[in-house]
């Protein structure tokens, strides 16, 4: 092998040095195997060139949508699914794998390796992104040509795309609607319709007959009579005249009268298909009703399903530790230790009843907001004196970095300081000993961002996307046993809707998190 490198060498430097070489000055066995080792090299490129990762459709919130757009936009809140296979010879497809990356313009990726032909992302935030599919031998045999699939995810856009498309259904849906009634109006049997309709046409027919029979018999009596009675035959035909004149006037009021019928049954028509709209209307109002409310029934039982859970066992321990107390044999120590675990569990559940009375409060019927303008900077700093005791217990430190004359923001101060400490303590709760929780405050665009850091554990994909919703539990255990009811980062997103800002998680499973929200400066002084 080490003289076929130095063979292969000798040809490349005379190669570029432009010396001819004479073939005979070189054995056959290295010609041999150089042709051999040109067949192995051209049959292994095209054999990987046969293994391609296809794309075989997309998803937006359920719906397949067409493969050949140029660009594909979605919300920050749509569902989006991906679906690819492998494209390789029957024979070779055995014991494969996907792997994938998806990345934004900032270079921000997730990667990982299934063996499902589809990927689901839902609540990305707004940036493009691009994800990257290869189907790949795990033995290494062979690599498939890797899926691209690029994507934006822009609220604005895509809600423009969105009233596009409604436009468009709406116009089609208008003229399927005209056609619909006109050719009812054309086929319908019912007399008030046909009836007149058949009148004009029997009129106009018995019009148009009378009007020729009358010129006709005019003209033969006009050919037909003798010079020396010429007077009397035209005073004859004059009064047959005007009797005809007044017969033709009274056929043209009665076809008026029944033109006049006709635009009365066209303005009803007319009438009738709007009020079919109107109804198709409130009919696609009340559907909407019903699965929001069929939606909100559901996500109802399921958080009374997570409080009775939530509760069930901390009462239940209650209920051991009392009976445990009833017997006598036990030392005052032991009843020392029992009290204080039942103290403790029972601050469980009362924090626990607390965290249910504030959801239930923000889903009333209005959210009511004392607006007043304060600088975050002294919430933050007094929230986070706050929890620092915490955060000592468990030896993490914790690290403050404030925007210098930040301006002051319009917000309800206990409100603000809810989220704010919510999102500290969470920080604290899912972040090892001998770690770090890092604050900031900052000014870009007249908002004012706050942003909470830490590197615990860290959410997976799936987390991220499933964060804010309510009753959420995440994949994440609190480190030191704390107790979690999923319900924290939702009411984090309600507080910061109902002041028209914005909140969102930036995380990478095993190093940690960055939980952020936004406020805009300047708010309603009454909001509800």
């Amino acid at each position: 092998m080490e003289k076929i490198k130095q063979f292969y060498n000798k040809i490349i430097i005379s190669t570029k040095t432009s010396i001819v070489c004479d073939i005979t000055l070189f054995p056959l066995k290295k010609v041999f195997f150089i042709l051999i080792s040109a067949i192995v090299i051209s049959s292994t490129a095209s054999a990987t060139d046969e293994f391609i990762t296809k794309l075989d459709g997309i998803k937006i919130n359920g719906k397949s949508i067409d493969t050949n757009k140029k660009e594909i936009i979605i919300r920050d809140n749509d569902s989006l699914t991906i679906f690819y296979s492998l494209l390789a010879p029957k024979d070779r497809r055995d014991n494969f794998l996907f792997k994938y990356n998806l990345k934004n313009s900032r270079n921000d990726s997730t990667y990982g390796t299934k063996n499902e032909p589809l990927l689901i992302y839902k609540s990305l935030f707004e940036e493009k992104w691009t994800l990257i599919v290869q189907a790949f031998d795990p033995r290494g045999k062979w690599l498939a040509e890797p899926l691209k699939v690029k994507f934006t995810v822009n609220n604005h856009e895509a809600n423009l795309l969105a009233h596009i498309d409604s436009l468009e259904k709406k116009i089609i849906a208008k003229d399927s609607i005209i056609v619909d009634v006109n050719k009812k109006l054309k086929s319908s049997k019912t007399f008030d319709i046909v009836l007149p309709i058949i009148i004009i046409g029997a009129l106009i027919i018995f019009a148009i007959i009378i009007i020729l029979i009358i010129f006709g018999r005019l003209k033969k009596m006009k050919s037909n009579k003798p010079k020396d009675k010429m007077d009397n035959n035209v005073t004859l035909s004059k009064n047959e005249y005007d009797k005809i004149q007044i017969e033709v006037g009274n056929l043209r009021a009665e076809i008026a009268a029944l033109r006049g019928q006709i635009d009365a049954m066209q303005n009803r028509a007319n009438e009738m298909r709007n009020q079919n709209k109107e109804l198709e209307e409130r009919i696609n109002r009340l559907s909407i009703s019903k699965r929001e409310l069929e939606e909100l029934q559901k996500q109802k039982d399921e958080l009374f399903a997570i409080i009775i859970h939530d509760i069930k066992n901390p009462a239940s321990l209650i209920k051991s530790l009392v009976e445990l107390l009833r017997s006598y044999d036990l030392t005052a120590n032991e009843q020392q230790d029992i009290i204080h675990d039942i103290v403790e569990t029972t601050s469980k559940i009362v924090s626990l009843s607390q965290e249910v009375s504030r959801v239930l409060a923000l889903e009333g019927s209005r959210m009511k907001l004392d607006m007043e303008p304060i600088n975050v900077n002294e919430l933050i700093t007094s929230i986070f004196t706050r929890n620092n005791v915490a955060a000592k217990n468990k030896n993490i430190s914790m690290t403050c970095e404030l925007f210098e004359d930040l301006p002051d923001c319009q917000c309800d101060p206990q409100k603000i300081e809810d989220v704010i400490d919510n999102l500290i303590s969470n920080a604290i709760k899912f972040t090892h000993q001998n770690g770090a929780v890092k604050l900031r405050s900052r000014f870009e665009n007249e908002r004012v961002i706050i942003e909470i850091s830490d590197t615990g554990l860290g959410l997976s994909i799936d987390d991220v996307q499933r964060a804010f919703q309510r009753g959420a539990r995440l994949s994440a255990a609190p480190t030191a046993g704390e107790t979690s009811s999923g319900l924290g980062l939702w009411i984090v997103k309600k507080l910061v809707e109902a002041h028209k800002g914005k909140v969102w998680v930036k995380s990478t499973l095993g190093r940690g998190s960055t939980f952020a929200f936004e406020l805009p400066l300047e708010q309603y002084a009454d909001t509800e």
